[in-house]
């Protein structure tokens, strides 16, 4: 009975330690300083100065919030998910977390959940980046391949934020599984304008297949010769080889 008592005291003296630890202040300068570092680019650095955030205050929306912007760009989507989900349970109308949240469920490809996050947040009229909700919608119903759907979602976004390289790749690529080839032709055009501080090769091999698929060879070719010459390790470099050997029999 008495080693009992003396585990009770503990407990309760450990708890008013940790009570008295919490200092919101604290908490709002190191969320500033992790907050710089993460978008600076310096995600240890980051992850470092959010968790001692979130030490002085875990009832803090944002810190939970960019904790699992932190984790999410070092691929620990788990981590990122539970976080952005208590973000969410702190603040339900905190619509950036709800994005963001639909973009992480989107990389473990849980879909359908994603879908329902990001429809919440496309609501919220007073979201002032509503193209990235529209966005990722539209990647979300492409990867289900749903790409009407896609299609608007991404052309909704492009309206918005036109200069985006994935988006505009995703939103060319819908049309290019729609088989509406002269418009994805014009699309990828413009991807790969949006894409070229970015080396990504998607866009330029499929503005190839698009031109095959219109039967313009010489535009075809050029395309493809450019992934194989720009890209030589890229995910389409390969394939690009293949598709001029075809042509050029």
């Amino acid at each position: 009975m008495l080693r009992a008592y003396y585990l009770l005291f503990v407990l309760l003296i450990l708890g008013c330690a940790a009570r008295e630890k919490r200092d919101p202040r604290l908490a709002s300068i190191h969320l500033s300083i992790g907050t710089g570092h993460l978008n600076q680019g310096l995600y240890p650095q980051a992850l470092d100065e959010l968790t001692k955030a979130l030490n002085f205050d875990d009832e803090n929306p944002i810190i939970h919030n960019n904790l699992g912007i932190a984790y999410f760009v070092r691929n620990r989507f788990s981590e990122a998910e539970t976080h952005l989900k208590k973000a969410i349970y702190l603040n339900p109308d905190y619509t950036e977390a709800r994005n963001n949240l639909g973009r992480v469920l989107i990389e473990m490809n849980l879909l359908d959940a994603a879908i329902r996050e990001l429809k919440i947040a496309d609501k919220d009229l007073k979201y002032e980046s509503p193209e990235k909700t529209k966005s990722n919608l539209g990647a979300a119903f492409f990867k289900l391949g749903k790409f009407e759907q896609a299609k608007v979602y991404l052309g909704e976004s492009l309206k918005l934020r036109g200069q985006h390289c994935l988006t505009s790749n995703y939103f060319a690529r819908s049309l290019f599984e729609l088989k509406m080839y002269e418009q994805a032709a014009v699309a990828f055009d413009q991807a790969i304008n949006n894409c070229k501080n970015e080396e990504l090769d998607e866009p330029v091999y499929y503005s190839g297949l698009a031109y095959f698929k219109l039967k313009k060879q010489k535009e075809s070719e050029i395309r493809f010769e450019e992934v194989v010459q720009n890209y030589p390790n890229g995910k389409y470099s390969e394939q690009a080889s293949k598709m001029l050997k075809m042509i050029r029999k």
